[in-house]
């Protein structure tokens, strides 16, 4: 068995890969023994599967999910938007409150079943690579966020949308309503038209040009280039930013990556 360019002894001679879309039905072919292994099992069936002496969980956080790339602040006017003539998402005050207005606690508890782990960075890297005194997230606040949105000129919030994948990460299509639920408590209402494409089509619908803003998730399995490179570095249509959908750019960041970029020789998108 191959495993990075390299050979491990393993005790598999056969493997069978037997799609089952329903959670359910994957989770009771497990527990009855018709498969020996499932993946992303459904949250809340967790503890049941933990406390099955037969059963072993390996878990690991490398995939963070956010908003963070995807405001579409390098349009004129925000699109699918009752705001005319301008885009709310060129202001940082916007940004922000956004940001704040999403009790992220909550979703952890709720929405992920204390399964997920909040984080105040883009890549999901091991405790021991990261920077605490940085990664701090903002606390949620919601009447800082509606006082944000006041002062950027937005007292009765604006209408947006969210586009979302409802196949693609755990409890995706849940977490985006969660996200919908809390903008609207500070005026930001989520119109639904959009809402939980299909993650075979969403990848195309989250293009700048056709969506206000996006959920989304990337990858950075070993180093923060994975998710530097194709979702932070601006978009040059030869592999940078190739998932930067809300075309944001820093020059510095971008020389950054590339010297980074440069001791990888290589390139995934998220």
């Amino acid at each position: 068995m191959g495993h990075q360019g390299g050979l491990f002894e393993g005790n598999a001679d056969e493997v069978v890969y037997t799609p089952i879309v329903s959670d359910a039905t994957r989770v009771a072919a497990l527990i009855s023994g018709e498969v020996d292994l499932v993946n992303d099992p459904p949250p809340q069936d967790v503890p049941r599967l933990d406390a099955d002496a037969r059963a072993s969980r390996c878990s690991r956080a490398w995939r963070t999910a956010s908003c963070s790339s995807a405001w579409t602040s390098a349009r004129d006017e925000l699109l699918y938007s009752n705001v005319k003539g301008k885009n709310p998402f060129k202001d940082k005050r916007v940004r922000q409150a956004l940001y704040q207005a999403v009790d992220i606690e909550a979703i952890k508890k709720n929405t992920m079943r204390g399964l997920s782990k909040p984080v105040g960075r883009d890549a999901a890297l091991a405790d021991a690579r990261s920077t605490p005194e940085i990664e701090k997230r903002l606390p949620f606040d919601r009447e800082r966020a509606k006082k944000l949105l006041a002062d950027a000129g937005y007292p009765n919030g604006f209408e947006v949308t969210l586009d979302c994948p409802n196949n693609r990460y755990v409890n995706d299509e849940k977490i985006c309503q969660a996200l919908a639920a809390m903008w609207s408590q500070i005026g930001v209402e989520h119109q639904g038209q959009r809402d939980a494409a299909r993650a075979s089509t969403s990848r195309s619908s989250r293009r700048p040009t056709r969506a206000s803003t996006c959920w989304a998730g990337a990858a950075a399995p070993t180093d923060a280039i994975f998710i530097l490179q194709p979702v932070l570095s601006t978009h040059n249509g030869k592999g940078d930013g190739d998932y930067n959908y809300g075309r944001y750019t820093n020059p510095k960041l971008d020389e950054l990556t590339g010297e980074d970029q440069g001791r990888h020789k290589c390139r995934i998108s998220g």
